[in-house]
């Protein structure tokens, strides 16, 4: 428990109820957010105060296991913003690429392509993949990335500050992130010119991710991947 949470309970305990009644809820609700009271998560600019859906329920062993897989064998490069001293941070994030993926098994063919346009070090994709192994499916996962440095040419007027950027970046990290899995297809080049190269492409699809950090190669993503994406 944080000092400020202490503080507020120490404070909730010692003030009379009478006088904590006077008080309007919606003031005793802003007090307790600006001590952090009652936080159950908060990474990456977002704080949650409710029961984490990771906790307990069923189908979390896998997304479980796999946060401490990554904390062990994954290699990250830097760029992003992305490295073990906040992998905790991005949990909220990971769990819903994973819940996603189960959702789009269990409702779709289980065994329907799935496609990440923005792969950076595969770390979203190593979520992707272990979901579809402990799923029993056999889909292959298509990840599409220049995994080299952002280049003017795809940014817009606002965007050129971006220019330069993910030059850390490389498909073989990526490669030796993924080596246990079989069912990844590559798809090295700037989007949209990779998405008419081979290998091919699938014509359906049963997932879409896209992170790809300006607005030119993801309007363009999604013009060619939303009419696959399955019911």
């Amino acid at each position: 428990m944080s000092r400020k949470q202490t503080m507020f309970n120490m404070l909730r305990s010692s003030v009379p109820k009478c006088l904590k009644n006077a008080i309007p809820m919606n003031i005793r609700s802003w007090i307790g957010k600006q001590l952090n009271y009652g936080v159950t998560f908060d990474g990456w600019g977002m704080k949650n105060c409710h029961e984490l859906p990771w906790n307990g329920g069923v189908g979390n062993e896998t997304f479980l296991q796999t946060i401490g897989d990554v904390k062990e064998h994954f290699d990250f490069s830097g760029d992003g913003g992305v490295n073990l001293s906040n992998i905790d941070d991005l949990m909220w994030r990971h769990w819903i690429v994973s819940y996603c993926v189960r959702h789009a098994v269990e409702f779709t063919d289980k065994d329907l392509p799935m496609v990440e346009c923005g792969v950076c070090d595969g770390l979203t994709a190593y979520f992707v993949l272990r979901e579809l192994r402990g799923l029993g499916s056999h889909a292959n996962m298509h990840l599409y990335d220049a995994w080299a440095p952002m280049k003017s040419k795809y940014l817009l007027e606002s965007e050129q500050q971006s220019v330069g950027h993910y030059s850390n970046i490389s498909m073989e990290r990526v490669k030796k992130n993924l080596s246990k899995f079989e069912n990844v297809v590559y798809h090295q080049g700037y989007i949209p010119e990779s998405l008419n190269k081979e290998p091919s492409s699938p014509d359906k699809i049963s997932y879409l991710s896209i992170d790809l950090n300006s607005s030119i190669p993801t309007v363009a993503a999604l013009e060619y991947f939303f009419p696959k994406l399955a019911r």
